[in-house]
């Protein structure tokens, strides 16, 4: 069985994750566990507690996939180095960190990627670290054909009208708060969004993910490199 570890800034980063991952391995060929951290700081010892009930590792899958969700940007690096040797003792073969640039800056992300670098091990697993600038919902926001399947009012011209620019051409990457950007959409037409595990799955799940994985990634280079890493992984 093969195993692959991933470490998310937010609840948001996890859901998205977990459906790419199914939508490129297939629910029948993948096990996936997603944990969340608790404690740590003045909060005392750090855990990772399940979300999610499963019986692991299902023998019969050929892949076995592990999402911790780090609860803020500023634990994913550590995190990975905290966990690293264990992973590495159970052989797992790919690492992957995926977190927000916000609330950093544009002018913060050459810091973020050498720092990632310099402060985690590449060796036997070198990991990946993949950046959603400034916020995955930029990712969301340019999958743009899911606006119609949050309200059927959200047409092209509405959404462009809301925005203030075209998500299918613009370079959302520019945009500060991708987030807020997404929210004034949806409430344009009735709808909210936050952090929430009910509005992120609400997205996450009608989503096109062909466009995603064959589209998007020409787009957003980071996404480019987690889809090729994903690719590699279960092929």
């Amino acid at each position: 069985m093969d195993k692959l570890a991933v470490f998310v800034e937010g609840q948001t980063e996890q859901i998205f994750v977990q459906e790419l991952i199914y939508q490129i391995a297939g629910h029948q060929q993948v096990h996936i566990d997603c944990v969340t951290a608790f404690g740590g700081g003045a909060a005392g010892d750090r855990a990772f507690l399940e979300v999610q009930a499963t019986q692991r590792p299902d023998p019969k899958k050929k892949f076995y996939v592990i999402i911790y969700n780090s609860v803020g940007y500023e634990r994913v690096l550590s995190d990975v180095r905290d966990h690293y040797e264990n992973l590495a003792s159970q052989n797992f073969k790919l690492i992957i960190a995926i977190r927000d640039v916000k609330p950093q800056t544009h002018a913060d992300i050459s810091t973020i990627r050498a720092d990632f670098i310099i402060l985690t091990r590449l060796r036997p697993i070198r990991p990946l670290l993949v950046l959603a600038i400034m916020e995955i919902e930029a990712w969301l926001i340019a999958e743009a054909s899911h606006f119609p399947k949050i309200h059927s009012t959200l047409t092209p011209a509405t959404v462009t009208a809301q925005l203030g620019y075209d998500p299918e051409t613009f370079d959302i990457e520019q945009r500060l708060n991708p987030a807020d950007d997404l929210r004034r959409v949806y409430t344009s037409a009735g709808r909210g969004y936050n952090k929430s595990r009910l509005h992120a799955e609400r997205t996450v799940n009608v989503l096109d993910y062909g466009a995603v994985y064959l589209t998007l990634k020409d787009r957003f280079a980071d996404l480019a490199n987690l889809v090729a890493y994903l690719n590699g992984f279960f092929t």
